[in-house]
């Protein structure tokens, strides 16, 4: 089931239009890589280079699930696979078909209502399992793999069931739910420490921009509109502590390289159907 309605991504258009990234995920870092937005980009082309080479030798059809703004597909055309993408957001659609051929399949749907006819030899979700129903995906995976097919995972996990990241996936349920719908871990790869400058890059960004113009903006506010402040709703004013909390507790937080160490894993994980 697919949804027209657009509602606009502030973050990514903040990666986007801002920061100039062409994808969205946390990137895999060299010791080379300048620590700038500029390094970053370096390190997003060598995360994409560096999963594809989990890819087996002898897959050819792939189904991008959760292909964001295409770039991964993109990358995977031009190594003569035959691609297939998916995504349920009507936003991140209108971006990704500006990068993409235009006759490239694309879904717009929930992977775990995914109802196109073709299968494949590999489905890829980068920075996509996150969001999904892990025993509905792995259900929906394996229906819509060839026999002997592939699932390539790439995300962050947590260690344990912790309130850190806490959307995101326990990475031992997540493995064992796998291996329960019938899938087989073939290959891992560990890159966390790879994408820890990205949590350094991101915490320096926000301390020296995105803090000091809210902080602009709020001062400005209370000092020369006052009656713009008291016009806000009691509405508006939650949805702005919302945004307080996020910008201020939770996003500080999230940023914080020691805790990701100790609660995260980021992995490349390749899976094949048994």
């Amino acid at each position: 089931m697919s949804s027209d309605k657009k509602k606009t991504d502030w973050g990514l258009r903040f990666y986007l239009d801002v920061l100039k990234l062409e994808s969205l995920h946390l990137g895999l870092w060299d010791k080379e890589d300048s620590f700038t937005v500029e390094g970053m980009q370096a390190a997003q082309r060598r995360y994409t280079e560096e999963l594809l080479k989990m890819i087996p030798s002898k897959v050819k059809t792939v189904l991008d699930a959760g292909c964001g703004t295409g770039t991964t597909s993109v990358k995977l055309l031009e190594e003569k696979y035959e691609v297939e993408v998916l995504n349920p957001d009507p936003y991140q659609k209108d971006l990704a078909l500006n990068n993409l051929p235009k006759d490239i399949v694309y879904h717009q749907e929930k992977f775990e209502e995914y109802s196109g006819e073709n299968k494949f030899d590999l489905i890829l979700m980068s920075e996509s399992s996150q969001y999904m129903d892990t025993s509905l995906m792995a259900e929906k995976a394996y229906q819509s793999l060839n026999k002997e097919g592939y699932l390539l995972v790439a995300d962050y996990l947590r260690k344990s069931d912790t309130e850190f990241y806490k959307t995101c996936k326990i990475k031992s349920e997540f493995l064992n739910t796998l291996k329960e719908k019938g899938f087989k871990l073939e290959k891992t790869k560990d890159i966390t420490e790879a994408t820890i400058p990205t949590l350094s890059l991101g915490k320096k960004l926000f301390n020296d921009f995105a803090d000091p113009i809210l902080k602009i903006i709020v001062d400005y506010m209370e000092e020369d509109q006052p009656r713009i402040k008291k016009a806000i709703s009691f509405l508006a004013s939650k949805k702005l502590a919302k945004v307080n909390y996020y910008l201020y507790e939770k996003m500080p937080d999230k940023l914080n390289e020691d805790k990701f160490r100790e609660n995260m894993e980021y992995l490349f994980l390749l899976f094949k159907k048994s």
